[in-house]
């Protein structure tokens, strides 16, 4: 009896496993590059460890994306209106910024104007791009909208 069940519950072992293996398949969904102008609103979340606050700035930025290009304008008395060149996947938008030297020693975060520099999660749906980016006491965030 123990012989003829055993090639069954071998096939029946073979057949649930090969339900457990991976199959190579494309993601169905396209990444849709950001590109065009965008413009809206930058704010910065700072938390003061000293008073347990926190503070926040707002201003008006404008964002050209090209192929792989981008520009910062708009209010620019605490952003850096800034250029370099950017690369993006599914979850985050990189950027590279020329306008700080590769030279420089100075942490991102302690430059006297902020730069659009690093890696940001984002979310694009065609028309909002939104841009997040955080370490232990800022947050930046970029909620934008293409004009074009």
């Amino acid at each position: 009896m123990k012989k003829r069940i055993l090639p069954f519950a071998l096939i029946a072992l073979l057949g649930l496993s090969a339900g457990c293996l991976k199959s190579k398949q494309e993601d169905a969904t396209p990444v849709v590059q950001p590109q065009g102008t965008f413009s809206g609103q930058f704010t910065r979340y700072h938390y003061n460890r000293i008073n347990n606050s926190v503070d926040s700035l707002k201003i008006s930025l404008s964002l050209l994306l090209s192929s792989s290009n981008f520009s910062v304008g708009g209010d620019t008395t605490k952003h850096a209106g800034s250029h370099g060149t950017f690369q993006y996947d599914n979850t985050y938008l990189t950027f590279a910024d020329n306008t700080v030297p590769a030279t420089n020693t100075t942490p991102v975060t302690l430059l006297p104007k902020i730069h659009l520099i690093g890696s940001y999660v984002y979310a694009y749906d065609g028309i909002t791009l939104q841009l997040r980016a955080s370490n232990d006491t800022l947050i930046y965030y970029y909620n934008l909208k293409k004009s074009n």
